[in-house]
């Protein structure tokens, strides 16, 4: 099975008044997990993401999200509305200047997913087998970059 490893992946969760809305997600796997962070194991699947140049991470976040948010609410080629899903990930790509450029993706029910309405620049993704680190709670970390060390050491572990 060939595994890719997304190091640096922070999930998104949806709040509303304190209380967390159920939302489908993908099936995955625990394949680590210690206090700040856990691996996961994601299946095949499809997501749609949304390239952003980052600012800070909240508003390239934010700008990625609203883009995600019309594709599944009808701004594809079939005008199909999906279900929000969870978790909303935004991984900063390492292999840019300054980790200028980030992605914001969104896991897609559909089993053939519509290409997205051109003006919203999105991409269709067939993933297959993913391990994700999924860190929680980022705004608590205070050693971001020990965490991110852990991570890889785990993953160079083979889990």
């Amino acid at each position: 099975m060939g595994l890719h490893l997304v190091p640096i992946v922070l999930p998104v969760c949806l709040v509303l008044s304190g209380f967390a809305i159920a939302m489908e997600s993908p099936h995955y796997a625990v394949v680590h997990s210690e206090s700040d962070f856990e691996i996961r194991l994601y299946g095949e699947a499809f997501w749609a993401s949304a390239l952003v140049q980052r600012s800070s991470f909240q508003n390239s976040t934010k700008q990625g999200f609203h883009r995600l948010y019309q594709y599944i609410h009808g701004a594809n080629l079939n005008s199909a509305r999906f279900p929000v899903t969870a978790p909303v990930l935004t991984s900063i790509n390492p292999t840019t200047a300054n980790g200028s450029v980030c992605y914001v993706k969104i896991y897609l029910t559909a089993k053939s997913p519509p290409q997205p309405n051109s003006e919203l620049n999105l991409e269709i993704e067939k993933w297959t087998s993913h391990c994700i680190a999924e860190i929680h709670q980022l705004q608590k970390i205070n050693y971001p970059t020990q965490l991110l060390s852990t991570i890889l050491h785990v993953t160079k572990l083979g889990v």
